[in-house]
């Protein structure tokens, strides 16, 4: 390592008494800053009002519904750093989450395209029916629990800003409405619980 390098890079050691280990961290200058992908264009506006309009929603009304373990549903995520999702996803639930639970522990999915998948972390699930992927991908690596709002469809956001709904809400009253969810079979469930307890112990997946 040149003098100058030894100059530019610094070694923060962060101790920590309770566990008696000692981590080093290695900071150093970007040779060019990284640029955010953000959304522009008409996309761009669409996803700042769809944000707007749930976190509107999430300040003003609760709500309960029971998920299963399996269910597929489309889920907006915010602003994101690096390799992170952000924008509309589907993802499938990977545990139950009772009616007046928060949160939900889910796994994102993508579709499948040309560009071959990460067989580090990418799960291959194929088709979901219903959803118009030709096969679909789960993205175990990106495991995460998320808010129930987050997936909480704009339709049922628009109905609620009505105002003979939102007068009655505002009044007290609740509102009933339904949504059927996609769903993996039996077989693509245990083939993605297998994936997800693989990738937790060997930190890579086994394929075959």
């Amino acid at each position: 390592m040149s003098e100058k390098e030894k100059l530019n890079k610094f070694s923060l050691m962060e101790n920590n008494e309770k566990e008696k280990t000692v981590r080093s961290i290695t900071v150093r200058k970007r040779q060019l800053p990284l640029k955010r992908t953000y959304f522009k264009g008409e996309a761009g506006i669409a996803h700042i009002n769809e944000m707007s309009g749930r976190l509107w929603f999430y300040c003003n009304y609760a709500v309960n519904f029971e998920i299963k373990r399996g269910d597929v549903f489309r889920a907006v995520f915010a602003s994101s750093f690096g390799s992170e999702l952000s924008g509309p996803h589907y993802v499938v639930a990977v545990n139950k989450s009772r009616e007046k639970d928060g949160l939900v522990s889910v796994v994102p999915l993508k579709s499948k395209k040309d560009k071959k998948p990460n067989p580090a972390s990418d799960l291959e699930l194929g088709i979901i029916e219903g959803l118009n992927f030709k096969e679909a991908i789960a993205i175990l690596n990106q495991r995460q629990s998320i808010d129930k709002h987050r997936i909480v469809g704009d339709e049922l956001i628009r109905k609620v800003k009505v105002s003979s709904i939102k007068n009655a809400l505002d009044n007290g009253q609740e509102y009933l409405t339904y949504k059927t969810p996609y769903r993996l079979t039996e077989s693509q469930m245990s083939k993605l619980i297998n994936a997800l307890v693989h990738l937790t112990k060997f930190d890579y997946l086994k394929h075959n």
